[in-house]
Formats: C-alpha cells, sequence, structure tokens
C-alpha cells in the first residue's frame, strides 16, 4: 500500500510539473515572443535606457555595468500599438535627469500625440 501512494505520488508531481512547464512556454509564446526592444542614450551618453515593448511600453534604465535595470515609466498606446517599433516618437531631454517622450498614441489619427516626463538618476 505504501508503494502504490509513493508511485502516485510521484506520477501526480511529474504530470503537474509537466502541465506548468507547458502552460508557462505557451504564455511565453503568446505574450512575449513577439518583445521588441529600443535603446536609447541621455545626451552626455551617460545614461542608457532600454525600451521593452509587447502590448505596452516598458521603459527602463540600465543601471551599473548594464547588467540590472529599473522601470521608469510604463507607456500604453491605443489597442497596443508599438510607437517606439514604429519610430513614431520623439525624445526631449529637459533639465538634468529628465526627459520627456512625445509618442503616436493611435496611428489611426495621425496628430493624436501625447508625452509622459521621465525622471532619473545618474549612476
Amino acid at each position: 500500500m505504501y508503494k502504490l501512494k509513493d508511485k502516485t505520488l510521484k506520477t501526480l508531481t511529474v504530470i503537474c510539473s509537466t502541465f506548468l512547464i507547458v502552460s508557462n512556454f505557451c504564455w511565453w509564446l503568446l505574450i512575449d515572443s513577439d518583445t521588441a526592444y529600443t535603446t536609447f542614450y541621455s545626451p552626455s551618453r551617460n545614461e542608457a535606457f532600454v525600451v521593452k515593448e509587447t502590448r505596452h511600453s516598458e521603459v527602463y534604465q540600465l543601471l551599473n555595468f548594464k547588467l540590472l535595470s529599473k522601470k521608469l515609466v510604463d507607456i500604453r498606446g491605443d489597442d497596443g500599438y508599438r510607437m517606439f517599433y514604429e519610430d513614431n516618437y520623439k525624445l526631449e531631454w529637459m533639465d538634468q535627469n529628465q526627459s520627456k517622450t512625445h509618442y503616436l498614441f493611435d496611428p489611426i489619427s495621425p496628430n493624436d500625440y501625447k508625452n509622459v516626463t521621465v525622471t532619473y538618476k545618474e549612476y
């Protein structure tokens, strides 16, 4: 009786683990496999930024040795529009450690630009 329970438990563990691995892979295929990245630098070229775009855009500042990053802001376009991938944005460097990003919100309305101000630290 003990061996039967142990075998059943092992089988259930393998089945659940396999299901979790396969479901996570399918989720990645649906959501994150079409990720686009855009990189830009501060005017002094001391700070690097990366924009990760899936269904929305996330702006990250790369930290020391470019191994770590800090999320600065989320930017959403209309219906998952990727303004950085489509190159429909403009960066305006303001005061020290601030930038303003003007981006096309809706590609159907070519004059529908919005902006977001990003504040960052120098590392």
